[in-house]
Order: structure tokens, then C-alpha cells, then sequence
């Protein structure tokens, strides 16, 4: 795993959902779904030692590293993890994190979401915004209609 300091968005995902939040349709959705494919999010976690970046910028978690990706929980109990397209979007949630953010693609989520002992409903991105949730039933059905791999 590694962390890299840089300017961070997703400028065709966040029009994606503008257009999504100002008219849902299937072609808005559609539009959302492969953007979602190619997107990069920002996924806060703890990391037991915490990282340390070198001078480029960039930092690796140890093999031995236990990193622990946070949940959000709803009121009805469900368990998502956290997707957020830029800094901006993470400073809704929180000014100060207390917490490191590392660097996922759509098929990070996936890849953890379908294994069996994944107790976690889904994912979340925006959660404080445009808070586009997406199920795990929803994930795999994207998935096969795609005909994508989370491995890729």
C-alpha cells in the first residue's frame, strides 16, 4: 500500500454524479457506474506503525503493518466503507483527520466486498455529499454486466 502526496480529484466522476443529482436516469447512471470503474478514491484508515512518507512523497505500509479501514454505520446497522473523490470532500467529514488516507480503485472495494467472510454492505462515496451508496449486491451485478474483473 502506499500514500502519495499530490493534488487528488476526479473531475469526470464528480460531473457523473452532478448530472446523476440533477436528473436520474439510466443514462446518468450508466455514466456514474463506468466513471466509478476508473475513478481512484481516497480511503481513510489507521495504520499500526503509522506510515511515514519518504521524500518523493510516497509511503509503504510494512508486510507486518495491521491497517484497518474505517466504516461508516447507518442507523439501521449496515457497515459501508468510505469513498472520497478528492481532500474536499473529505474535509465535509472531517478538518482534522486523525486518521491516514490511502489511495483505492472501484476493484480495491470490490476485491474485499466479495469475499465471503466481508461482513461490510457496501461502499459509500461522498458519504457527506453526494452520498452515492453502493451495495454489495449492486458492486457484483456492476461487476458481471461489465464483464470486469477485480483483479484487473
Amino acid at each position: 500500500m502506499s500514500e502519495k502526496r499530490v493534488p487528488f480529484n476526479n473531475p469526470m466522476l464528480m460531473g457523473a454524479l452532478e448530472l446523476l443529482r440533477a436528473e436520474n436516469t439510466p443514462d446518468h447512471r450508466s455514466m456514474v457506474m463506468q466513471e466509478l470503474l476508473k475513478a481512484r478514491f481516497l480511503c481513510p484508515v489507521f495504520v499500526d506503525p503509522p506510515l511515514t512518507a519518504n521524500e518523493e512523497g510516497v509511503a509503504r505500509a510494512d508486510a507486518d503493518s495491521k491497517v484497518n479501514l474505517l466504516l461508516l454505520t447507518a442507523n439501521d446497522g449496515n457497515k459501508f466503507f468510505m469513498g472520497y473523490t478528492d481532500m474536499e470532500e473529505v474535509k465535509k467529514w472531517t478538518s482534522q483527520p486523525k486518521h491516514q488516507m490511502i489511495v483505492f480503485r472501484f476493484a480495491d472495494y470490490a476485491q474485499m466486498l466479495i469475499k465471503p467472510e466481508c461482513d461490510v454492505n457496501g461502499v459509500v462515496i461522498n458519504p457527506f455529499d453526494h452520498n452515492l451508496v453502493i451495495t454489495k449486491e449492486m458492486i457484483l451485478d456492476m461487476l458481471q454486466k461489465a464483464n470486469y474483473s477485480p483483479e484487473e
